[in-house]
């Protein structure tokens, strides 16, 4: 019987393990190269977007700023999915906040309402969050929202609710009172907006009305800050009804139209803004959008410039 291997027999297995190693090697590399190119390509859409959105508004609107979160369009921050979650107010599933992103204006987690921008609508939505979440955690949703800086927000935590206005990310107080909500129940949060009224509700029983003109239409986005929040039975009317109860939809994934892809979706995805108004009238202003992710090789960016006068 032979024992060991010839010398042509290891030259052979050493020649086959190279070729695997060229073909394994090969195939990382394209896979990171189409992971890259994905990256860029929802990179610039995002740039491009939140460009669009901000040269919207007249250049008077635009104050200066660097580096800044951006202005005119309602991010995506954290991660969403559909869960089974035990006790929600329509068995057996829920929308949840699976992760979170930094906080931006006291939201470290936001997602669109599908068919807005709303004007005068009522709004309402279950909410709760996990009995772990941290201390100082507040869940609810914003509305007439330019961005997460510039809108209204409805929102209750551990000891109270609170309606605030955001201007340029500076929070004012319109309303707080009541009782919190008690961490793993649920509670249902409602806004009706007409004209320069506001009035809002918890669990059918009115709260309390406000007047403010400052937004008059504008997203719908539900919104957490320090929890993975839960969120059921999200409604939307405007003469059209619309209802998310979210219990026909596959665990793990955010329904086709809840999906648009955000800054969060891109790995370690950032996104600033800076404004500059060159000329001596101050008539044209200058917006740069610059949005990274963390690539295979070290930290990625795209660029986009427009102006507004």
């Amino acid at each position: 019987m032979r024992k060991g291997f010839s010398l042509v027999e290891v030259m052979v297995a050493i020649a086959l393990v190279g070729a695997m190693f060229v073909v394994f090697g090969t195939a990382l590399v394209a896979s990171a190269l189409r992971n890259r190119a994905r990256y860029e390509t929802q990179a610039i859409a995002l740039a491009e977007g939140a460009l669009s959105a901000a040269l919207t508004p007249p250049s008077s609107e635009l104050t200066d700023r660097s580096g800044a979160p951006l202005v005119g369009s309602v991010e995506k921050r954290g991660d969403f999915g559909i869960a089974t979650v035990t006790g929600t107010l329509s068995t057996p599933k829920a929308m949840v906040v699976t992760a979170t992103s930094t906080a931006i204006y006291g939201s470290t987690s936001s997602l669109l309402v599908p068919n807005g921008p709303y004007g005068n609508a009522t709004v309402s939505a279950a909410v709760s969050v996990p009995s772990d979440s941290s201390a100082g955690w507040r869940t609810g949703f914003i509305f007439r929202a330019r961005d997460l800086g510039d809108c209204y927000r409805l929102t209750v935590g551990a000891s109270n609710l609170t309606l605030e206005k955001l201007v340029g990310g500076t929070a004012t107080t319109l309303y707080t009172g009541g009782s919190g909500l008690t961490a793993g129940s649920w509670t249902t949060l409602a806004v009706v907006t007409n004209g320069t009224t506001i009035s809002f509700s918890r669990d059918g029983v009115p709260v309390g009305s406000v007047d403010d003109a400052t937004f008059t239409s504008g997203e719908t986005a539900l919104v957490a800050n320090g929890a993975l929040a839960r969120y059921d039975n999200v409604s939307v009317s405007n003469g059209q009804s619309y209802v998310w109860g979210f219990d026909s939809d596959q665990d793990g994934e955010l329904p086709s139209e809840w999906s648009d892809v955000g800054i969060a979706d891109l790995p370690g995805g950032t996104a600033t803004m800076t404004v500059s108004h060159p000329t001596a009238d101050a008539s044209l202003a200058e917006v740069t959008v610059t949005v990274g992710w963390q690539g295979a090789n070290g930290p990625q960016s795209v660029t986009e410039t427009g102006y507004a006068g």
